[in-house]
């Protein structure tokens, strides 16, 4: 399924839900108002009824703030409270003062969502260890560890005096390979955190190096034409050099007589700037020793059949962060815009591990999965 054609559901879904919430939002507001006994004051119920549905119809959508997100949480979980006080009446067939207190009043709308947002602050905040083991048929001379981070989008959630803690934690993990798999900062990132944040990165002292790819936030110039930022890649790839951080942008690096690393250009890359294309996975692949295990870098979890074909035996990627607030997981699922929301997948000999990111973007919440960092030993089989 095209872009375009998500875009047209999406915005046909919108409106649907816009009409759905007004009518419902009508109702909703009319008995909340009676049960507080505002209505009792005619010309001041009218106001907060309009007040009430001219503020929150337009922020329940608004998701991408943090204010939306709240608005959308309670406008969701309030619906579904109302979706369970209205079967219990029909399978008692009556109705209970309880039930119609706790559909009009809010309070337990309100106390469930400042749960629900509780957990997904705490969730976003605690970065897990998660490991995976990928068997190859290729012949090693001994196991390898290659951890990697994705998604930091620096200074969401993980502020720049955590992040040294985080390194810490990864260095413990003694990597052959450490990468760092696109969008690391993001259009809020200010210039001295992120010569702070390489610097922290070249504390891990990985057997053969620290590696970096480019996401589609990472270089926002190429995106948007008023990014706030005050620094491009060109400063980026000039602190990363200072801190012997590899930028690989359609690169290859043969490690050794075991292991060739491949870094590809982030797709956003191809999409937005002729002069950024990316090659494609067959020709950057094509000197490449096949006997050796090829692990490709690249943020997004895209175009798995040609990485397979191309010999490619293990892709690490981001960019999906799992959804981050349910149910995005499910629409990436559904709409097929990534060739894996999140976890690992083995198709043959090729292999493909997708992180939910270390942070998250735009505000500091997830209920989708946990923040992470990756540890992937590899061993012959």
């Amino acid at each position: 399924m095209g872009m375009s054609t998500v875009l047209i559901l999406l915005a046909v879904a919108l409106v649907g839900l816009l009409v759905i919430e007004f009518f419902y939002f009508k109702n909703l507001f009319g008995r909340f108002l009676k049960f507080w006994k505002i209505d009792r004051k005619p010309k001041l119920a009218k106001w907060l009824k309009v007040a009430m549905m001219v503020i929150i119809m337009p922020l329940s959508i608004m998701v991408f703030t943090e204010v939306g997100l709240w608005v959308f949480h309670f406008v969701a979980i309030t619906a579904l409270v109302d979706l369970f006080c209205f079967i219990v009446r029909k399978i008692l067939r009556k109705d209970i003062k309880v039930l119609k207190a706790i559909s009009a009043s809010l309070i337990v709308s309100v106390v469930l969502t400042c749960s629900v947002m509780l957990y997904a602050y705490i969730n976003m905040n605690t970065v897990v260890r998660t490991q995976y083991t990928v068997h190859t048929d290729k012949e090693l001379e001994r196991d390898y560890r290659v951890v990697f981070i994705s998604d930091l989008h620096l200074g969401n959630s993980v502020k720049i005096d955590e992040l040294q803690e985080i390194c810490d934690r990864i260095n413990a993990e003694k990597p052959d390979v450490f990468a760092l798999v696109g969008d690391i900062v993001d259009e809020s990132t200010t210039k001295e955190d992120m010569e702070k944040a390489f610097e922290m990165f070249s504390s891990v002292e990985s057997e053969y190096g620290t590696y970096f790819v480019y996401g589609n936030h990472d270089d926002m110039k190429l995106r948007h034409s008023e990014s706030r930022r005050n620094y491009d890649s060109t400063d980026m790839e000039k602190t990363m050099d200072e801190f012997s951080i590899t930028c690989l942008q359609d690169d290859v690096v043969k490690i050794n007589d075991d292991i060739t690393v491949v870094g590809h250009k982030d797709a956003s890359f191809f999409s937005d700037n002729a002069d950024n294309l990316r090659l494609p996975i067959a020709k950057l692949t094509e000197n490449v020793d096949k006997r050796n295990f090829i692990l490709l870098l690249d943020h997004q979890p895209t175009q798995f059949e040609d990485n397979k074909n191309a010999g490619v035996d293990l892709q690490i990627s981001g960019h999906t962060h799992a959804g981050q607030i349910w149910p995005m997981g499910c629409f990436i699922s559904l709409f097929k815009t990534a060739d894996l929301d999140y976890g690992y997948e083995e198709y043959d000999s090729f292999n493909a591990i997708v992180s939910s990111g270390i942070s998250g973007w735009s505000f500091p919440y997830r209920t989708e999965e946990n923040s992470e960092y990756v540890v992937i030993d590899i061993t012959d089989k």
